[in-house]
C-alpha cells in the first residue's frame, strides 16, 4: 500500500504509480504482494523487500526475478522492469515517475526486447505485448486503476505505431 495513501487516507495519481509498481513486482517475482508465509517479517511486503533487494545492488536483483521469466524476457530487460518498478515505489510520491512517463519507459524497454529478440528469433511487437498481456493477466485487477490505464495506454501506442507502420510500406 502507498504509504502517502496510509498517512493521509487519500488516493492520488502518485498512489496508482506506486500499485503498479506493486503489481509490476508481483510479475517479476511471482510473489504476492503481501505474504506472510515467510519466515522473516521483512519479507512479507513484496514492495520492502524488493526495495531492499535493489538498494544492496546489482546482483541482488537476480534474488527478484521469478526463474520462470528467464528465457522468455531478456535478463538486461527484466532488471530494467525491476529498475521501473522500484521508481514507482519511491516513498516521495513527487519522486515517483508520472504514468506517462511509466508507459514511455515500457515501451523504451519494449523496443530494447524486440531488437533482442530479432537477432535471434522472429517476434513482433504485437506478439511482445500479447506475451506482456499473458504475463499481467489476473493481476491487473489487484492494483489501483493506474495499472489497467497503462495498459491501456501501451495497447494504444503500439496500435499506432502498427498502424504507421502498416502506412509507410
Amino acid at each position: 500500500m502507498d504509504p502517502c495513501y496510509y498517512n493521509t487516507g487519500k488516493l492520488t495519481r502518485e498512489s496508482d504509480v506506486y500499485a503498479f509498481g506493486v503489481v509490476l513486482f508481483e510479475v517479476l517475482s511471482g510473489r504476492k504482494a503481501v505474504d506472510r508465509s515467510f519466515d522473516d517479517e521483512e519479507q512479507w511486503s513484496l514492495a520492502g523487500w524488493a526495495q531492499e533487494q535493489i538498494k544492496q545492488g546489482k546482483g541482488k536483483v537476480d534474488r527478484i526475478i521469478d526463474p520462470r521469466l528467464m528465457g522468455q524476457i531478456s535478463k538486461k530487460c527484466l532488471k530494467e522492469f525491476a529498475s521501473l518498478a522500484g521508481h514507482c515505489l519511491h516513498t516521495q510520491p513527487k519522486n515517483r515517475p508520472t504514468m506517462t512517463e511509466v508507459v514511455m519507459k515500457l515501451k523504451s524497454i519494449l523496443s530494447q526486447e524486440l531488437k533482442s529478440k530479432s537477432d535471434n528469433s522472429v517476434i513482433d511487437e504485437e506478439g511482445f505485448i500479447k506475451k506482456l498481456r499473458s504475463i499481467f493477466k489476473g493481476k491487473v485487477n489487484a492494483a489501483a486503476t493506474g495499472t489497467k490505464s497503462a495498459l491501456i495506454q501501451l495497447d494504444a501506442a503500439n496500435r499506432k505505431n502498427t498502424n504507421q507502420n502498416t502506412s509507410k510500406s
